[in-house]
């Protein structure tokens, strides 16, 4: 699998999902997780991510992974 730049949280009590994404929006991965707390975590363990730095999707945006491309290119 190739190494991911963005996660992607998703999903609802009590089945949530860990999804990795390429910088060009390549599907890297993903794993279930029992809550979002528990997905989190994980996401912290593989990659050091703070919790701080999520960010939630609203339901009127239609790709999470290309919201994320854009918001770090006008960062970074």
């Amino acid at each position: 699998m190739p190494d991911p730049m963005w996660l992607v949280i998703d999903g609802w009590d009590p089945s949530y999902f860990l999804y990795r994404y390429t910088g060009s929006g390549e599907f890297a991965g993903d794993t279930w997780r029992g809550s979002l707390g528990d997905a989190q975590h994980q996401a912290d363990y593989e990659y050091a991510c703070s919790s701080g730095g999520w960010m939630e999707v609203t339901s009127d945006i239609d790709d999470p992974v290309e919201l994320a491309r854009q918001r770090f290119a006008q960062i970074g």
